[in-house]
Formats: C-alpha cells, structure tokens, sequence
C-alpha cells in the first residue's frame, strides 16, 4: 500500500461513523448510541471526566445515546435525572458504547 493510498482509506473511514443499534436491557426500547470523531471523544472525555461527582457515568450516557441519524436523545438538562436511572440502563448503554469495533483499514479500502 501506498501513502497515498493509506491517507484515502484512512480518511474514509469517516464515512462509517453511523450509530450502532442498542436496546435497553430494562425498557426493551431500541436507540443507538454514537460512534465519536477524534474530536468528539476528546470532548466526551474531558466533560466525563470533569463532571461532578455521581454525574460522570449520567454526563456520558448524554453524550452517547441517540436515534438512528445521530442525533442525541439527551440534553445536559437531563443529567440530573438520569443519574436517578438504575444503574444498569445507564452502564449497558456506556458498555455498547466502549465496546463498539473501529473499521479497520483494510475493511475501508473494501467500501
């Protein structure tokens, strides 16, 4: 493989970041939680780590759940009310999420 060939399969990639599907292991309700960018992850990891205390896992699960388009299904007005979820809605929804498998480069050169 060429430079130039690495530098275009690598940069398609961008074109796979579709949300994967989740259910919710209480509810049985379907969503999807997002696929980040460099930059996106960057910023979940900052505002994650940074939240108050008993917030962080409510913070990310705002970051990360979201229809099949991407858009979020959870505003920072919701954090409050989302740490009072049980736990286990909230930590399948972060375990989907850290779970998810990048493209490899080889399977971008086959898209």
């Amino acid at each position: 493989m060429t430079t130039k060939n690495f530098k275009a399969a690598i940069l398609a990639t961008i074109a796979t970041l579709t949300p994967v599907p989740y259910t919710c292991p209480v509810t049985g309700q379907k969503a999807f939680v997002k696929r980040f960018t460099v930059a996106e992850r960057e910023k979940y990891a900052t505002a994650v780590t940074s939240a108050p205390t008993g917030l962080a896992n409510a913070t990310a699960f705002t970051m990360i759940v979201c229809d099949a388009e991407g858009n979020l299904l959870f505003a920072k007005e919701d954090i409050a009310e989302i740490a009072k979820l049980p736990d286990d809605v909230v930590s399948e929804a972060i375990y989907a999420f850290n779970s998810q498998k990048s493209l490899s480069v080889g399977e971008a050169e086959k898209n």
